[in-house]
């Protein structure tokens, strides 16, 4: 085994586990009774949760091979061209994975 391939797998290992706490964490902080002692910590962890969710849905729509361009008349303003096609293919997918779910 050459060190990447040892390197990746220990480090998919550790993703696993820390993925394993985790969800273990997750499902002894919302199984307790909602109380004024476990209150701050439901809404700790739904807070990550959702942060999470957002940078997953985020994700979906990542584009790649565009890169951002100084706009001509403002250097302070980003520009970002993208062809309409490729946009609307994407969205497409999105919409025909939605429904099937």
């Amino acid at each position: 085994m050459t060190g990447l391939s040892h390197y990746l797998r220990h480090s998919l290992t550790c993703l696993y586990n820390c993925m394993c706490v985790f969800t273990i964490r997750c499902r002894n902080v919302l199984s307790d009774a909602l109380t004024a002692n476990t209150h701050q910590n439901k809404f700790q962890l739904l807070l990550q949760l959702e942060e999470i969710q957002m940078e997953v849905d985020i994700r979906k729509y990542d584009l790649f091979g565009i890169q951002l361009g100084q706009y001509k008349d403002n250097r302070r303003l980003l520009t970002l061209e993208v062809g309409l096609l490729s946009l609307l293919k994407r969205l497409l997918v999105l919409l025909v994975l939605r429904s099937r779910s």
